[in-house]
Order: structure tokens, then C-alpha cells, then sequence
């Protein structure tokens, strides 16, 4: 998978029983900026804006 020199891309996948999802995380880095992006597609796709929410905003306050 390409990268641009700035940016971080992390594939995962989600498994629960026989139920599947895959998503990225994308870390864009700026001029002292970092952007977060998700892109999720699978079994928890209606819940998952709400966790991925709290997860990137845990994830700054410690960053």
C-alpha cells in the first residue's frame, strides 16, 4: 500500500463471529496540524461514527 511521505495509513479489521468489517485509520500530517480520518465499512457500521468519536477523542487528549 503507498503512503504519501505525510501521511499514515492504518488497515484493521473488525471480526465478531462470523460477522466481518474493515476500515482505515488516515493520519494526515501538516504544518502543525494532524487530521484524523476513518473509513469503515461492515457489521458495526451503524454504531461505528459514535465509537471511533470517542476513540480519536481519547486518542488526542493523550496524543
Amino acid at each position: 500500500m503507498y503512503s504519501p511521505p505525510n501521511e499514515i495509513i492504518y488497515s484493521f479489521t473488525l471480526v465478531f463471529s462470523n460477522q466481518l468489517g474493515s476500515g482505515r485509520l488516515k493520519f494526515h500530517i501538516g504544518e502543525g496540524t494532524l487530521t484524523i480520518n476513518v473509513d469503515y465499512r461492515g457489521w458495526m457500521e451503524r454504531y461505528s461514527s459514535f465509537i471511533f468519536r470517542q476513540w480519536i477523542d481519547g486518542f488526542c487528549i493523550n496524543f
